[in-house]
């Protein structure tokens, strides 16, 4: 056999050589959709440990696996460290026409079974629900405010429902002011703050973004971004409900309704919010403001006349929503707006509102017509619960305290003389007619000075805003002249014992400010100096 011949039988009788495999064997499926679940659930960390081996693995390339866990994660509401994608579920309108009355009377059910609320709580609850699914339809966003002397009083469980019942809810216990403004330009959410206590006092940027979300004209922020720091308007256009303990900042409490919370008793019986879904409640909300966009988009209700400007700028879109809903759902709005804005209106906002209230109270019981500063202090300071007493870092308020804080109302001290020309007195102080201007203006809930038969004051002549309409219905009080400056400086003005105070000049200006004195300069600069009464 020649050596060709046995070559040739050799390779037929060899076993054929397998084909080389690649390294990898690709898994079925099942066994990769199972291993990308498995990565997607590592931490950061033991992620990127073993990427690049998982990667040859799979047969993908590094960067086309970590663009797949990224979407799992975000599918999973998993986070890599840079935050996840909001979704909002859509809204299926009821597909029935819906009764009003009966609507806003099963949204307060909502709320009466899980929290407890204050007297007309539970209708401004449900009316603001509503109010967040057709807030575009109305010039003014008020903010819902549920407040506490302290923990466990039943705001966040409040919260809790509201976020079921309103439009788009976005839940937060933490915010920045960039974080408020730029989640609402992209999302147009109904902002749901928690615990705002803990971040909105000292965060004067967040205050101005909040107060400028009230009126849509001026819902909106200026910043500059990019590297080219292009100005750009960011909106701050929401509804937005929040939970607070303590007192407001005052600039937002005036752009709110408040529903000042306390802690259940014993025998207040609430359900769990564990499992609750109020989605078929919320259907019907959607299929309500869709059938009366048109008539609340022109809603111009009548508002109590009780309520001061801003109040009724507040309390109009949810009277709106009522009268649209009926009848009964009109009658439980007014009923709400009197018990939630009808408790004490001397808790004033500011300080020198505080003061003008005090004063208001003092001047109804002073028998003259004049009253020296010293005697106007010596009052004050006796009201234990006001900050009097101790205003001057532990001291009583002083006399050029005094001037200051009234300064920006315009009402000054002077030289009044007191009493008959043989034997009066001369002393520094005020005339009551100095303080009508701006009592009238600041307190108007002060502002009526009823006359008894012999022409004085009336011990209990300063009324309510609603004892003011009742008693003008039925006695129509005097209106008050005008007194120009030139009739105070000179002691000839009017004393002002036969006017109403309601009756007082509304020109929105206060008087120019006198030239400002050394002592009063000094003043400015440190309101606190005590060296001329140590």
């Amino acid at each position: 056999m020649s050596a060709k011949d046995e070559i040739e039988r050799l390779l037929n009788e060899a076993e054929p050589r397998p084909r080389a495999t690649p390294s990898h064997v690709a898994p079925e499926p099942v066994e990769l959709v199972s291993r990308l679940a498995e990565l997607a659930e590592l931490s950061d960390i033991d992620y990127e440990q073993i990427r690049k081996s998982e990667a040859d693995k799979l047969g993908f390339r590094a960067s086309a696996l970590d663009e797949i866990i990224k979407k799992r994660r975000s599918a999973a509401g998993k986070s890599n460290g840079s935050g996840s994608e909001l979704v909002f579920e859509s809204v299926e309108p009821w597909p029935e026409p819906v009764d009003g009355d009966a609507l806003v009377n099963e949204i307060e059910g909502c709320f009466e079974r899980h929290v407890v609320l204050p007297t007309g709580g539970t209708t401004a609850g449900a009316l603001f629900a509503i109010y967040t699914h057709v807030h575009d339809a109305f010039p003014i966003s008020p903010l819902l405010v549920a407040t506490s002397p302290e923990m466990r009083c039943g705001k966040t469980t409040f919260l809790k429902v509201c976020s079921k019942l309103v439009n788009r809810p976005l839940a937060s216990s933490s915010l920045t002011g960039a974080g408020v403004f730029r989640t609402i330009e992209k999302w147009g959410p109904t902002l749901i703050i928690d615990e705002a206590d803990a971040f909105l006092h000292d965060n004067e940027e967040m205050r101005g973004i909040l107060d400028s979300g009230h009126d849509r004209e001026t819902a909106y922020v200026i910043r500059v971004v990019g590297e080219e720091m292009e100005p750009k308007t960011f909106s701050t256009w929401a509804p937005k409900i929040v939970g607070h303990i303590g007192k407001m900042p005052s600039t937002l409490t005036d752009r709110a309704i408040d529903l000042p919370m306390k802690r259940k008793t014993a025998s207040e019986k609430v359900k769990s919010m564990r499992g609750v879904d109020f989605k078929d409640v919320k259907r019907r909300i959607r299929r309500f403001v869709d059938d009366h966009m048109a008539g609340l988009r022109a809603a111009n209700p009548d508002m109590p006349s009780a309520l001061n400007d801003r109040q009724a700028d507040n309390w109009l879109p949810l009277v709106a929503i009522a009268d649209a809903a009926g009848p009964r759902s009109a009658t439980k709005a007014r009923d709400a707006i009197e018990a939630l804005t009808g408790k004490d209106e001397a808790e004033a906002s500011s300080t020198g509102t505080m003061l003008l209230v005090d004063i208001g109270l003092i001047l109804k019981d002073w028998p003259d017509e004049e009253i020296s500063t010293m005697d106007l202090l010596k009052n004050l300071v006796t009201m234990a619960e006001r900050p009097w007493p101790t205003y001057a870092r532990g001291r009583e308020l002083t006399p050029r305290q005094l001037s200051r804080l009234l300064r920006p109302f315009g009402v000054h001290s002077r030289q009044v003389w007191s009493g008959s020309d043989a034997g009066g007195s001369n002393f520094r102080g005020y005339r009551k007619s100095d303080f009508d201007d701006a009592l009238a203006r600041y307190t108007p809930y002060l502002s009526a000075r009823v006359l008894d038969a012999n022409n004085h004051v009336d011990s209990s002549t300063y009324l309510s805003a609603r004892e003011e309409m009742a008693l003008a219905d039925n006695q129509p009080l005097e209106p008050a002249p005008h007194k120009d400056s030139s009739a105070l400086a000179d002691g000839k003005g009017d004393t002002g014992r036969a006017e109403a105070l309601e009756g007082a000049p509304q020109s929105g200006e206060c008087e120019p400010e006198p030239p400002i004195s050394a002592d009063a300069k000094q003043l400015q600069d440190d309101p606190y100096d005590m060296s001329d009464y140590a």
